[in-house]
């Protein structure tokens, strides 16, 4: 597997540093090789080879893991834990090793998974040969015990979970693994939704010495309306508290040197959202978020029967899903429909967006929500920041004759957008404001905003009201004339 060796000499043969009680010969040896692994200089090894070094290491560890899953479930069905004081093999990874209570349970439960169902061995064996980590694993046999898909889990392990969990990246394959069970699940999220309303709740209390704590559950599109407009507006702090530190130290600030720490400006976050509530009273809310749920139309016209006591014939392999991946309940996203708005949106066979109900030259917000509702995070591979969150740009450069179209626009986050280096003016849009805007190269343009002052002004008037831009503001502004 290792591209260079490791020479053994009599410094590094010396006993493994830890006493390994099993007595079992291969596990000293593997104990002296992690020792003689543990002397290597990782200095002298260059940075990219050190790369490949990472990924050796990992699949190392996975087939540790692997290795201590199978022994686990060996121990938990004997009766050594019994014999030992304990309940199970949780107690003894819990007081006996100094495992934390959550990761010994973890472990546990996973190792009964396995051991349980027949077809969750394919999944051990790619686990023992590291071709899946222990996130992979664990995630496939939470699967492997849920009542609403456990006709199609079998045949699914080999066909399905494995083949992605080796070949794709751990939240591409959560994604997957969702769809898949909201495609099967028998029941359409009804055993979710009864769930989820059981579960929901919010509390705020306050401690002995005044300090108020926040506790709560909250259903999948509630949850996701507070927590995008949460992420958004720690964003625009974010960003504030870095102008602010480049401002004081005339360079690009480092994290540690910004004004506030990542937890303070998540407490600022909840304080500002309570600050605009009060400001608002008892009047109508102006400003609706927006939450994106994806549904494809025969879905859509069997939860609508339904709900108006219909026979219901749901598709196989039906789409419902809210803009983050998460699976809702045809039912309930009809219930939220009826709410807020309708939007049409057509596919084409290679995934682009043929119709989205309107026209626009430029990244409008319209042609911003077809792009990510195509893409939903960030194209670049790794990078899960939500599209919502990202900026839209030109994979032709608009200056290189690229269309500002559909097929030619492609949701980055802020990082990886800025990696694509100087440029002329191209325009995206921002994701804070949804407005135009432009990516500058001052050596080869005098290009600036494009945004007339006037434009600016109504941009930060609409933000201080709490609209997402000035169109929005004018927008609401003629309906309740």
């Amino acid at each position: 597997m290792f591209d260079y060796e490791i020479v053994r000499d009599d410094a590094a043969s010396e006993a493994c540093p830890v006493q390994l009680a099993a007595g079992v010969a291969e596990l000293d040896d593997l104990g002296q090789m992690l020792s003689l692994v543990g002397k290597v200089d990782w200095d002298a090894f260059h940075a990219e080879h050190l790369l490949d070094v990472m990924a050796d290491l990992e699949v190392l560890r996975s087939r540790l893991d692997a290795i201590a899953v199978g022994v686990t479930s060996k121990v938990d069905s004997s009766h050594a834990p019994r014999a030992a004081g304990y309940r199970n093999a949780a107690g003894v990874l819990k007081s006996e090793l100094g495992l934390p209570g959550p990761e010994a349970s973890r472990r546990t439960t996973f190792a009964r998974r396995v051991r349980n169902r027949a077809s969750m061995e394919a999944v051990q064996a790619s686990f023992l040969e590291g071709r899946i980590g222990f996130a992979q694993a664990s995630l496939i046999a939470k699967y492997s015990v849920r009542d609403e898909v456990s006709w199609a889990f079998d045949e699914a392990v080999e066909s399905f979970f494995l083949p992605i969990a080796e070949a794709k990246p751990f939240k591409f394959f959560e994604n997957a693994c969702r769809e898949w069970f909201a495609q099967r699940d028998l029941t359409q999220g009804e055993a979710r939704d009864r769930r989820q309303d059981g579960l929901q709740k919010v509390r705020v209390s306050t401690s002995f010495d005044g300090m108020v704590r926040l506790d709560g559950w909250l259903p999948t599109v509630a949850g996701e309306v507070v927590s995008l407009e949460f992420e958004r507006l720690r964003r625009h702090l974010y960003d504030l508290d870095w102008q602010r530190a480049k401002d004081r130290l005339g360079r690009d600030p480092l994290p540690d040197e910004l004004g506030r720490t990542a937890d303070e400006r998540s407490v600022a976050v909840l304080v500002l959202m309570a600050q605009r509530s009060a400001s608002l009273g008892d009047s109508p809310v102006t400003a609706l978020p927006c939450v994106n749920i994806t549904m494809d139309y025969e879905t859509f016209v069997a939860a609508s029967s339904e709900l108006v006591g219909l026979p219901a014939l749901y598709p196989a392999g039906g789409v419902c899903r809210t803009e983050l991946g998460i699976a809702v309940s045809p039912r309930n996203a009809v219930e939220v429909l009826l709410e807020g708005h309708i939007r049409r949106v057509v596919f084409g066979p290679d995934g682009h967006v043929l119709d989205f109900g309107r026209k626009d030259r430029f990244f409008t917000r319209g042609l911003r929500e077809a792009i990510m509702f195509r893409n939903r995070e960030c194209v670049v591979p790794g990078c899960d920041v939500p599209a919502r969150f990202c900026e839209i740009d030109h994979c032709t450069s608009w200056s290189d004759l690229g269309h500002t179209s559909e097929p030619n626009g492609d949701c980055k986050c802020r990082f990886h957008n800025g990696l694509k280096g100087p440029r002329s003016a191209d325009p995206i849009i921002n994701p804070q404001s949804g407005m135009v805007g432009f990516h500058v190269d001052p050596h080869t343009t005098k290009c600036r905003d494009r945004l007339s002052p006037a434009r600016k002004r109504r941009a930060r008037a609409a933000e201080a009201a709490g609209y997402e831009s000035a169109e929005a503001a004018s927008r609401m502004t003629q309906r309740e004339a």
